[in-house]
């Protein structure tokens, strides 16, 4: 008997148990399958949780469509294989994508470009392919970076009309040859402003032999840094605007050139600063136009300051920060970043200054207002959600 009635009222609560929980409202699971303003992550308030929780997750709804509809190009390393990947699933956000394999490089009075054995034909493939779910695809632009070229091997070149269009054949043979689109041309920081039009003529030789094949050309152009002579300035834009069909501008580089200035940093990248770069160059009477043929740098690598100077970081080094120290996230207002500090075991101070998704939003938003595009450094670097916001 009393067995009976111990299970009867095991029966009656275990019932209790049951309603309770029938009656209790579901919990509410967040929705992945949108995208990262949907989920409402696109915030001045974030946190170590919220990134780490989410960073890995895309929107698949959003995955073929591109929302920024200004050019944009991804730059690809081969020491971050990740963007090789991230080239391949997130093909439709981009209108470039730039593998950095080549070198131009002088050998005497001859030119020769290095890195071929990076070439991946078969990737291309994969990056050109839009599987039936958006209309056309990127377009591939390696880099070609002139590297370890002097002032004075510059000033020779642009002094010998058959030198120029010597390295100008070079590059159309090549990109002819692999079936690229046309090709980024990078000269790091050289001070085009001295070279005046010699080098303008140069370029122009350059860009008759890609048009010959319909192939673009991309000139990767210093940004403005307040206090220094300006390396590209209004007359050299104008000039070479007939020949190129986008400028990027390094507008990624602020913290590596800006590294001394505090031990805690003033940024990555100021919406400020990146402003005034632009408005350096384009004249105020043709801020209106439509076409400014004009690709802001967008770094997807932050940047960390101690003591001992800076140094850059990308999504490994962040992430793993972000798990040991958890942080608190700061919004910066003036420059339009977040920011973080952090202290080692042995007391060494840290402020770190990495991408947020509102910090590519409000990036995003200038390039919207000067109809520009946008030229990311690097996707291999990157957090993968980012692509919901392009």
């Amino acid at each position: 008997m009393v067995s009976a009635r111990r299970a009867f009222v095991i029966g009656l609560v275990l019932c209790g148990i049951l309603l309770v929980a029938l009656a209790a409202p579901p919990k509410k699971k967040e929705n992945k399958s949108k995208n990262v303003e949907a989920r409402g992550l696109v915030s001045e308030f974030t946190s170590p949780s919220s990134i780490l929780r989410n960073y890995a997750t895309y929107s698949p709804e959003d995955q073929y469509t591109k929302r920024f509809s200004n050019p944009t190009l991804a730059f690809v390393t081969p020491w971050n294989n990740h963007g090789y990947d991230v080239a391949k699933i997130f093909n439709a956000k981009f209108t470039y994508v730039a593998p950095v394999w080549f070198q131009v490089k002088r050998e005497n009075d001859r030119f020769v470009v290095k890195g071929q054995h990076d070439i991946d034909q078969g990737w291309i493939q994969e990056v050109r392919d839009n599987k039936g779910k958006f209309k056309g695809g990127p377009k591939i632009v390696p880099r070609y970076l002139f590297e370890n070229w002097s002032l004075a091997d510059y000033k020779e070149l642009l002094s010998r009309s058959d030198l120029m269009q010597s390295v100008a054949s070079l590059l159309s043979s090549e990109v002819k040859k692999y079936e690229f689109d046309g090709a980024v041309l990078d000269f790091s920081y050289l001070s085009m402003s001295d070279l005046g039009a010699p080098y303008v003529e140069f370029i122009a030789a350059i860009s008759t032999q890609f048009r010959k094949n319909k192939h673009e050309l991309i000139l990767v152009v210093p940004p403005y840094f307040d206090g220094a002579r300006s390396l590209f300035t209004t007359e050299e834009y104008q000039n070479l605007f007939p020949h190129v069909d986008q400028f990027l501008m390094m507008t990624y580089d602020y913290g590596v050139h800006t590294a001394q200035r505090t031990t805690e940093g003033d940024g990555s990248a100021p919406v400020h600063w990146m402003t005034q770069c632009l408005l350096n160059i384009i004249p105020p009477n043709q801020r209106g136009v439509k076409n400014h043929k004009i690709m802001l740098g967008l770094n997807f690598f932050g940047v960390q300051f101690s003591q001992q100077g800076s140094n850059a970081i990308i999504f490994r080094d962040y992430l793993e920060i972000l798990e040991h120290q958890q942080p608190t996230f700061n919004w910066n207002s003036n420059i339009q970043e977040h920011v973080f500090s952090y202290y080692t075991k042995n007391g060494q101070a840290y402020t770190v200054y990495y991408p947020t998704l509102k910090y590519i939003g409000d990036r995003l938003q200038l390039a919207k207002d000067f109809n520009v595009g946008i030229g990311i450094w690097e996707v291999g670097q990157g957090l993968d959600y980012f692509y919901d916001l392009f």
